[in-house]
């Protein structure tokens, strides 16, 4: 009597267990692709999700007119928080709102710079928000960013977002860091959190100015350019004390993924140290993990010469690699002068690498280096060897 007692007992646990209790149909769930998070117009805040047309996103759907339907919504709401606005969004929307394939969160930079973590840390807790996801600051309203950002190559919007925040790999001047880092770095001391800045392309064209700029003096919403999607990812917001303290261009975003080691490759356009007007194309790849003391190994291969001079001669590659690692100490020093004197945070994260020199992590948190850091003396120094000259053994001008 007994045993059977005990294999009714199992065969009920596992008719129980069996079920699909929390089963959901995807053609009755709303996926949502992208959040946006604003300081509020009637509440304290304005939350707009873009949602993503799953059948449109696999050719199933036709718009009004028989033409092709969008391939996102994008609705916004006034709450009190990020959750209670997904909570409403049911008033008016057919569908369960999903937020596991968020490929991105999005900060309006008003809310952002007034408090950024009292609207970050309560993500960390809801079981939808991966560690891959993004986080990003807009250059102005993450509403409008959202409602009139929409992609061209892609018809998924979750595909566009997931391209265009991982090529931080390809450029200097996208940070590499994600939803889980964001939140240590804006947490721990010795830190500062860089997420990524994204905008809206600009407007106008600015006044004709034909000479040199380096491609990374620009930021989100103020790169020189016409055509694709209206949205431009370049630069970093620096978050220090839960707050937005100040923006990086493209260039200083660089310099401090190659302090972090986050640094891929760039492309550097120099002044020819012989023919001035006239420029050398260098293309720039890690050479060494970056030191302690901030001596950054790099290397690259030169691609262009417009005078003709024979930098190929290893008399004279030096000249090209002096101009290299001049072009980058400028930039580390606009940098960490903007770090120190204007955000007063760390987002070289050199602390992390300082707080291995103390026995304990009290001795650490009781030196206090984040109040240190203003007035700490700093250098970063670069290190450039040419490696190879392209497809061409001496260049030769035309005659």
């Amino acid at each position: 009597m007994g045993r059977a007692l005990k294999l009714g007992v199992i065969l009920l646990t596992v008719l129980f267990l069996a079920g699909c209790w929390d089963y959901q149909e995807p053609d009755e769930t709303a996926w949502v692709t992208a959040l946006g998070v604003d300081r509020g117009r009637e509440n304290l805040l304005t939350v707009t999700l873009q949602i993503a047309v799953a059948a449109q996103v696999a050719g199933g759907v036709e718009g009004p007119g028989g033409g092709p339907g969008e391939a996102m919504v994008v609705v916004s709401m006034e709450a009190p928080s990020i959750l209670s606005a997904i909570e409403l969004t049911h008033a008016w929307i057919n569908r369960r709102v999903d937020l596991s394939h968020a490929r991105v969160v999005v900060f309006g930079r008003e809310l952002a710079e007034a408090a950024f973590d009292r609207y970050l840390m309560p993500l960390t807790r809801h079981r939808d928000f991966r560690p891959s996801t993004k986080v990003l600051v807009a250059n102005g309203r993450a509403e409008t960013l959202l409602q009139q950002g929409e992609p061209v190559l892609e018809t998924s919007t979750a595909l566009y977002w997931t391209l265009q925040t991982g090529a931080w790999d390809l450029t200097e001047f996208i940070p590499r860091d994600g939803f889980g880092p964001i939140v240590v770095d804006a947490k721990s001391p010795g830190a500062a959190a860089m997420p990524a800045l994204v905008g809206l392309e600009r407007e106008d064209e600015g006044p004709p100015d034909p000479t040199r700029t380096p491609k990374g003096a620009h930021m989100a919403g103020t790169i020189p350019r016409r055509g694709g999607t209206k949205i431009d990812v370049m630069g970093a917001a620096v978050i220090s004390g839960g707050r937005m303290v100040g923006v990086l261009n493209g260039d200083e975003t660089g310099i401090v993924k190659m302090t972090r080691g986050d640094f891929r490759r760039t492309t550097k356009t120099l002044e020819d140290p012989l023919h001035p007007g006239q420029f050398i194309v260098v293309e720039v790849v890690p050479r060494e993990p970056p030191r302690v003391d901030v001596r950054i190994m790099l290397e690259g291969d030169i691609t262009s010469i417009q005078s003709g001079e024979h930098y190929e001669r290893p008399e004279k590659v030096r000249l090209v690699e002096r101009a290299v690692e001049e072009s980058f100490r400028s930039d580390a020093r606009v940098a960490l002068d903007k770090a120190q004197n204007e955000f007063g945070a760390d987002v070289f994260t050199i602390g992390f690498h300082a707080k291995r020199l103390f026995p304990t992590w009290p001795a650490w948190e009781a030196f206090e280096w984040d109040e240190k850091f203003p007035d700490a003396e700093i250098s970063i120094d670069f290190d450039f060897r040419v490696r190879r000259i392209g497809l061409m053994r001496e260049t030769v001008p035309f005659r």
